[in-house]
C-alpha cells in the first residue's frame, strides 16, 4: 500500500487532495451566506445535549486527537459544546472552550474555562498571539461565515509549531451551513477548508484532508493545518509516515 508524509498514521480510509487550481481565496460574499441569516446567539439560546455524530464517528475522532495532541498540550476548543470528543490521554494542560450556550460550555467536564462568543458576529478570538499548542474545531466549520478572519485569528492564538485540527461529518443544520457547503460533494466540502487553510492569508504548513475509517453510518473528515515553528518558519514541521488504509 502507498505511503506518503502525514500528520496522521492511523486510521487513514484516504487522504484527499487540495485543489491545484486555487492561487488566492476563491470565495465570494454569497458563497458564505445561509439560508437563515437569523443571529446566532439567538438561534443557539437553548441548550442541546445531543451528539452529532454517531459513536463509532465519535471514537474515530477522538482517535486523531490522540495522535496529534501531546502531553500538557494548551487546548482551544472553538465552537465548543457539552462534549470535546477528547481521548482520555494524554494528559491536557490548560483547555478553553470558546462556544455559543453558556449551558452547554459549564457542562464539558474537559474544559478548564470557557468563553461565550459568535465568531459570526465578532471573529477575533480574545486571546494573545502564540497562546495554543492546538486549536480544534468539531463539526461546526461549515456554520463559519467568516472563515478567512476565523483561521487568521487560529493563526495568530497558535504558539510557532503548533496545530489547527478541523473535523466534521455529513450531518447539519443545512439552513445554517454556508450555502456553498450545500453546493458540492462531501470530498470537495475537504477542499473548501483545505483552502481555508492554504489561502486566508496565513502561513499555514503541512495542510492535509483525511477521510478516516469509521466502523458506523457516519463518515468523519480532517483537515489539519500546522504554524511554522521559529526555527523552521519557511519549512513544513516534522512527520511521520502513515500507510493510507492502516487502522489500529
Amino acid at each position: 500500500m502507498a505511503t506518503t508524509t502525514t500528520p496522521i498514521k492511523y486510521n487513514v480510509q484516504r487522504l484527499i487532495s487540495p485543489p491545484t487550481d486555487v492561487t488566492h481565496w476563491p470565495f465570494q460574499d454569497s458563497d458564505l451566506t445561509r439560508q437563515d441569516e437569523t443571529i446566532d446567539s439567538q438561534w443557539y439560546m437553548q441548550p442541546r445535549f445531543v451528539t452529532h455524530i454517531d459513536e463509532d464517528c465519535i471514537q474515530a475522532l477522538s482517535n486523531v486527537y490522540s495522535q496529534l495532541f501531546h502531553e500538557n498540550d494548551t487546548v482551544l476548543d472553538v465552537c465548543s459544546s457539552w462534549i470535546s470528543h477528547f481521548p482520555d490521554g494524554p494528559s491536557l494542560g490548560n483547555v478553553i472552550g470558546l462556544g455559543m450556550n453558556e449551558q452547554e460550555l459549564a457542562a464539558n467536564k474537559r474544559l478548564s474555562s470557557y468563553i461565550v462568543k459568535d465568531l459570526n458576529s465578532n471573529p477575533t478570538l480574545p486571546f494573545e498571539n502564540d497562546s495554543f499548542d492546538k486549536v480544534v474545531n468539531a463539526v461546526s466549520v461549515d456554520y463559519l461565515c467568516k472563515p478567512k478572519e476565523v483561521f487568521n485569528e487560529m493563526y495568530r492564538v497558535l504558539k510557532p509549531g503548533g496545530t489547527a485540527i478541523m473535523s466534521w461529518s455529513n450531518r447539519m443544520f443545512p439552513t445554517k451551513v454556508v450555502d456553498i457547503w450545500l453546493r458540492v460533494s462531501e470530498e470537495d466540502r475537504v477542499r473548501i477548508v483545505q483552502t481555508y487553510f492554504l489561502h486566508c492569508g496565513a502561513n499555514f504548513t503541512n495542510v492535509h484532508g483525511y477521510q478516516m475509517n469509521t466502523l458506523g453510518r457516519d463518515p468523519l473528515y480532517v483537515v489539519v493545518g500546522a504554524k511554522p515553528s521559529v526555527a523552521t518558519e519557511s519549512e513544513n514541521p516534522a512527520v511521520v509516515e502513515v500507510e493510507e488504509s492502516s487502522s489500529l
